[in-house]
């Protein structure tokens, strides 16, 4: 069976993903304080952050999924950890927040279960399947319906960003 290599994001409250590595472009950090917010814009998506001269969305992919929030208070100081993902065209780019880097985990495609029922009607989309790993059950998300589905929020001021 062909597998899939994947990289095992932790998310706040100790949940994991996992995104395919030919979606990962980097992985980098900043404070909390260099992203600069905007207004208007989902309370996902935290700002955005000048990248080697390139303004880059900042996400809080957590949030996205609607997992519950951490009780901790944000703070200008605090480090991220950005899982800068792109699309297959190389056109969007998008830096994830997440807690930790799990490694490299395989996947088979074909074996991905569907979403859970229970996971939110406007989550689904974005979860690719469920699949089974030596640590459990981890979702597989969908970068390019990430990407697609911020750019119906705000379409001028997303391409304005991604780009």
């Amino acid at each position: 069976m062909p597998t899939t290599d994947y990289f095992q994001l932790e998310l706040a409250s100790g949940v994991r993903v996992a995104a395919a590595i030919a979606s990962v472009v980097e992985v980098t950090g900043c404070s909390r304080g260099e992203v600069c917010p905007l207004p208007g814009v989902p309370s996902a998506l935290l700002g955005v952050l000048n990248q080697r001269g390139r303004l880059l969305w900042v996400l809080d992919l957590g949030r996205l999924l609607r997992l519950p929030p951490t009780s901790e208070l944000p703070r200008p100081q605090d480090r991220l950890t950005l899982v800068i993902l792109g699309d297959r065209q190389g056109r969007a780019r998008l830096g994830c927040v997440v807690v930790a880097l799990r490694g490299v985990v395989g996947l088979d495609r074909e074996q991905l279960k569907p979403p859970p029922a229970r996971l939110q009607a406007d989550v689904r989309p974005l979860v690719s399947g469920m699949g089974i790993t030596p640590d459990g059950l981890i979702a597989a998300i969908d970068v390019d319906a990430i990407l697609a589905s911020l750019q119906h929020v705000s379409p001028a001021v997303y391409s304005q960003v991604s780009r």
